[in-house]
């Protein structure tokens, strides 16, 4: 579902739910009410539901040869991230996980298989294709915003370095 159709849903939501009669006695939320209101909760079941058929397509891509198409997905997933949580705080955690560090993991390790496989056909050649992979950096800048570098990714990423030592210079 795209996110602008979610994020116009959750809108109306909300200016719903602003328009709700405050009942005497009753606690604003925020203030002690833990408890969404109808209104507010039908938001979330309707970014749970998406979710949860958007996942399957997030995983199918982040396995694929092109694990960055999944971003397309991942940010209308990842824009209602809060209430996401809020609905299923498990799907959200795996959303988030799949969103912020597995696609673009799995996009560095395919620029870098890609790239030994070109040098391997081209030893001598001082310029490779891959070298200029903008996927490669884009998923290395996505996973240092969202700290996620781990050493499995770093490992690839000073492998990528030592066929293309000219790929992150600045």
């Amino acid at each position: 579902m795209p996110a602008a159709l979610v994020l116009l849903v959750l809108a109306s939501l909300t200016a719903a739910c602003g328009n709700e009669k405050e009942e005497p006695g009753q606690a604003k939320r925020g203030q002690g009410q833990t408890k969404a209101s109808p209104a507010e909760q039908a938001g979330i079941d309707f970014v749970v539901e998406s979710a949860r058929g958007d996942l399957a397509a997030i995983k199918e891509e982040v396995g694929s040869r092109k694990p960055a198409d999944a971003k397309y997905k991942c940010a209308a997933a990842m824009a209602n991230i809060e209430e996401l949580k809020k609905g299923d705080k498990a799907l959200g955690d795996e959303i988030t996980k799949l969103c912020a560090h597995d696609i673009w993991a799995a996009q560095i390790k395919v620029s870098v298989e890609a790239t030994e496989t070109e040098r391997a056909a081209k030893p001598g050649e001082k310029l490779l294709t891959g070298c200029y992979d903008a996927y490669i950096a884009l998923a290395n800048d996505e996973l240092v915003k969202a700290q996620g570098v781990d050493d499995a990714t770093r490992a690839l990423i000073d492998r990528y370095k030592a066929l293309c030592p000219d790929a992150f210079a600045k």
